[in-house]
């Protein structure tokens, strides 16, 4: 081996081995700054997708409708407030200490605790914690109330990852003032009244009154009531001594100033709706109807469901031409009558219903979403020569007064 030989044999110089130490480190920070940064944004973009999913738990996703209107209001809208800050995010999974959901026959709308209120959805097996495992920070009591995660590294403020990702639910989402103008036949009420609002507090049903004056011109308002289904009944021209009532009229209360429909208000000939039934649940499917032709003791018909599920506990008619009593409601193959079947409402021999009177199913019934056949009948009589049959049916999303023509 030549002196030449052993020379292109030598080994690294010290610096060269430096070199590829300082680089094998850069690329290695480089690497684990790189995996670190994928990982808290991966985080981070769960965080926020969980937190919003908290935000609609508590106050409702107001993309889901119903016919054209909001029926998603989460815990507010069955509670009437979000949870204390005692009670926090807890509530909505376990009841926390309020009611449990209940139909009210008074109000026709229902209330009270109905959870979990978050399930699935991008949100983690412990929704109370962030991607970094953190708790979140809230308060119910401010304005806008606020959920908080203080992001990568846990501390207040920062930027990018480590920044506050803070959501808000501010007054102008949760309540609203109601105003409603009372009329006759169109034209502005000059009387006095009462008016009843109905909604929850703490998951129980209050109700609110407001008297109005001649002055005001059949104009009232109730404030700060939460945003989900309510309803009002008004007086005239008092509650102690009513010579007319409407309702109670069933609405949507979904924007931070909202209008009573006129037609639930109006106390001129065919005001009310019928006492302002239209939750849209129910409905006639036209051309259905049958007025003593196959069967003459009955009116048939078809109706269509529209929720999943609908429990009915009432209903209430009306005829056009004949004077007739009913002792017996069928819907979906289920049969009420009055020797049983109805807790309220059968009087006489026979025992039937009158026309206007409420009567109370007893069971209730659940009816599932589609068309459902059914039929009233009449124990005196025929129903031969009737053309219409104005039907109010009660249930757990309020009411529906339904033209069978």
């Amino acid at each position: 081996m030549t002196l030449r030989s052993l020379y292109n044999l030598r080994g690294f110089t010290l610096l060269e081995v430096l070199m590829v130490v300082l680089l094998t480190g850069v690329l290695a920070t480089v690497s684990v700054l790189t995996i670190t940064s994928g990982i808290d944004d991966a985080r981070f973009s769960s965080t926020v997708a969980e937190m919003n999913s908290l935000r609609d738990a508590l106050i409702g996703n107001t993309d889901l409708q119903e016919g054209g209107i909001r029926s998603n209001f989460g815990y507010l809208g069955d509670i009437g407030a979000l949870p204390t800050n005692a009670q926090g995010l807890n509530a909505l999974l376990a009841n926390p200490g309020v009611p449990a959901w209940n139909v009210n026959t008074t109000s026709r709308f229902a209330l009270g605790w109905n959870g979990p209120y978050i399930t699935g959805g991008g949100v983690s097996s412990d929704y109370t914690k962030d991607s970094w495992d953190r708790n979140y920070i809230f308060d119910f009591t401010t304005n806008p109330a606020t959920i908080t995660s203080r992001g990568a590294d846990g501390a207040v403020g920062g930027t990018q990852f480590n920044q506050d990702i803070v959501v808000q639910i501010p007054l102008s989402l949760q309540r609203a003032t109601v105003h409603g103008f009372i009329s006759n036949s169109g034209s502005p009420y000059t009387g006095t009244a009462d008016v009843d609002l109905y909604y929850p507090v703490a998951g129980v049903l209050t109700t609110v009154t407001t008297a109005v004056a001649i002055a005001a011109n059949g104009y009232f308002n109730f404030a700060n009531v939460p945003f989900g289904r309510r309803s009002a009944k008004i007086y005239t021209p008092s509650k102690a001594a009513p010579t007319q009532t409407l309702g109670p009229a069933l609405f949507v209360v979904d924007k931070n100033n909202f209008v009573i429909p006129t037609e639930y208000t109006d106390t001129g000939a065919g005001g009310g709706g019928g006492g302002g039934c239209s939750a849209g649940s129910i409905t006639f499917v036209a051309g259905t109807a049958d007025f003593g032709v196959l069967t003459t003791t009955r009116i048939e018909f078809t109706l269509n469901v529209v929720p999943a599920t609908v429990v009915i506990s009432g209903i209430q008619f009306n005829l056009t031409t004949l004077n007739r009593v009913v002792d017996r409601f069928r819907l979906n193959g289920v049969n009420h009558t009055c020797a049983g079947g109805f807790t309220s409402g059968c009087s006489g021999a026979p025992s039937s219903i009158p026309e206007d009177t409420p009567a109370v199913l007893n069971p209730a019934q659940n009816v599932n979403s589609g068309n459902r056949t059914g039929y009233i009948r009449t124990p005196t009589g025929t129903f031969v020569g009737e053309t219409r049959l104005t039907l109010t049916i009660t249930h757990d999303f309020g009411c529906d007064t339904l033209i069978i023509e």
